[in-house]
């Protein structure tokens, strides 16, 4: 007998802080949208998402951000379109990797291929572009 495949669980987190973003294409629909045919691509059963309207990327107070990190036994990943989305905080971004780690649960960008902390040249490029990330903030 042959073992079925385990779907995968995503959580997905959005996030946008101001008009200027929804003028280029970062709009909590698009953001939505770009998930929803990542997930459908890659076979990801998508659990729930954590919409952050309106909040800054340099601070972890963000209400859905911290309801996604009490959530975490409930996924095996989280995305987010680009890294900027999930923090522009190199500490409280390592942070939250780190307590995602304890759960297992990987963060990976869909815009960005290289995020993907499931690997070794994931995780150095993450923190790669999360500096760069807090240097635009």
């Amino acid at each position: 007998m042959v073992a079925k495949k385990k779907t995968k669980r995503l959580g997905a987190y959005v996030r946008v802080s101001h008009d200027e973003q929804w003028k280029f294409g970062f709009s909590i629909d698009t953001q939505i949208d770009k998930i929803k045919e990542y997930a459908e691509k890659e076979g990801y059963q998508i659990v729930d998402f954590y919409i952050d309207e309106g909040y800054t990327a340099t601070k972890m107070k963000r209400p859905a951000l911290l309801r996604m990190l009490d959530d975490l036994r409930l996924f095996d990943i989280v995305v987010f379109t680009r890294l900027d989305r999930f923090s522009r905080n190199v500490l409280q971004a390592n942070k939250m990797v780190e307590i995602l780690d304890e759960y297992n649960v990987a963060i990976k960008s869909i815009e960005e291929e290289d995020i993907d902390t499931s690997t070794a040249d994931g995780r150095f490029n993450f923190n790669l572009r999360v500096s760069l990330a807090q240097r635009e903030a």
